[in-house]
């Protein structure tokens, strides 16, 4: 263990890893390989699909550029590091502008870390309570919100401090920020509630809907004003917030939806399934099935990441190939071309509908 301090005042703990003897590494190749797969080590993608983001069970987060390699792994898991936790990460969150990343170990403890730097931000949040359930960051990364069963709670990524606390009243296992100062959180019981701050700085709690099963997915589409909600039974179905309606076309999945990915267009997302990756379109009546692939088993904590420029529809999940941390890109029919995604049919057939022509029911017609 480490302690430095600087003239500004700011004090540091590192910690030096443990390691072994030259001979007894030999014989145990890979001890220190932060890219050896294990479920023990909690991945995340970074945005852009630039890097990852891996948690060991040490309580560190390493963050790995693109194409680093075996040595640059290795020489990050060696090198001193920054004590990030007591105790192992269990939960990485992603900034969607990739600027920071949360990371939760299995003490409850969260840490914010700046993706640029790799250093951590200087406090460290331990709420009383229940477990941390889930962590997401507000789109301008300035709030994180913390649920905790029947216990929400909004921290200041500058300094930790607590800017609202609510208690729900029940268990609460979904979130998604509309916007920096609009939060919508699902409940067991089927309630859609909304977390906002008015224009003095006040922050207050409404109900919006009501459902007959429990809300376990949010989702909010990076434009306009769509959420995709997915329940207990795989339903998912598209509530329009300006609107206060539930659209006419629903999906049921044969499995758990795990995830729902927007990437640069909110009229399409990527709902993925144990071992399948579904292509969604989005329109004002609803959610409509495009295609699916069969998709790798992501690593632990691991999540869809898209491009960037001209590579902004190619959509990968962080996996284990070859022995190590790899961002595979999920093979869509044209996904690695910028181009409309779906065949000529589909998106005319979508466009009549948005626009409000009759859709042709035959080939013939």
């Amino acid at each position: 263990m480490i302690f430095a301090g600087s003239p500004d005042g700011m004090s540091r703990f590192w910690q030096a890893p443990d390691v072994r003897p030259l001979k007894e590494a030999e014989e145990a190749p890979g001890e220190h390989q932060l890219q050896r797969p294990s479920a023990d080590r909690i991945v995340a993608g970074l945005p852009g699909a630039r890097g990852v983001v891996i948690g060991d069970p040490r309580g560190q987060v390493h963050f790995l550029p693109l194409g680093a390699g075996q040595a640059g792994a290795e020489a990050s898991d060696e090198d001193l590091t920054y004590i990030g936790h007591a105790a192992k990460i269990t939960q990485l969150e992603v900034a969607a502008d990739g600027s920071l990343v949360a990371s939760l170990a299995a003490d409850d403890s969260i840490r914010v870390w700046d993706a640029g730097t790799g250093k951590p931000r200087a406090w460290t949040a331990r709420l009383e309570g229940n477990p941390v359930s889930d962590l997401t960051f507000s789109p301008d990364s300035g709030l994180l919100a913390v649920l905790r069963g029947g216990i929400l709670t909004l921290l200041e990524t500058g300094d930790g401090s607590v800017a609202a606390e609510f208690e729900l009243g029940e268990l609460h296992i979904s979130q998604a920020f509309a916007a920096d100062d609009r939060l919508l959180i699902g409940s067991e019981a089927g309630n859609l509630r909304q977390v906002s701050r008015d224009a003095d700085g006040a922050w207050s709690l409404q109900q919006l809907w009501q459902g007959a099963r429990p809300i376990r997915l949010l989702a909010h589409s990076p434009r306009g004003d769509n959420l995709v909600m997915v329940d207990d039974t795989g339903r998912a179905s598209l509530f329009v917030l300006d609107e206060g309606h539930i659209g006419e076309q629903v999906l049921e999945f044969p499995s758990a939806v795990q995830e729902v990915a927007f990437g640069i267009t909110s009229s399409r997302a990527l709902f993925r399934t144990a071992r399948w990756v579904h292509r969604v379109s989005i329109s004002v009546n609803g959610l409509h099935w495009v295609d699916s692939v069969f998709a790798p088993q992501p690593l632990p904590g691991g999540h869809i990441v898209f491009g960037m420029g001209n590579e902004a529809r190619r959509a990968y999940l962080p996996v284990a190939r070859n022995g190590v941390v790899e961002l595979v890109e999920l093979g869509f029919p044209g996904s690695s071309q910028v181009s409309l995604l779906g065949n000529r049919s589909d998106l005319l057939d979508e466009w009549r509908a948005r626009l409000g022509y009759s859709v042709a029911e035959s080939p013939d017609d």
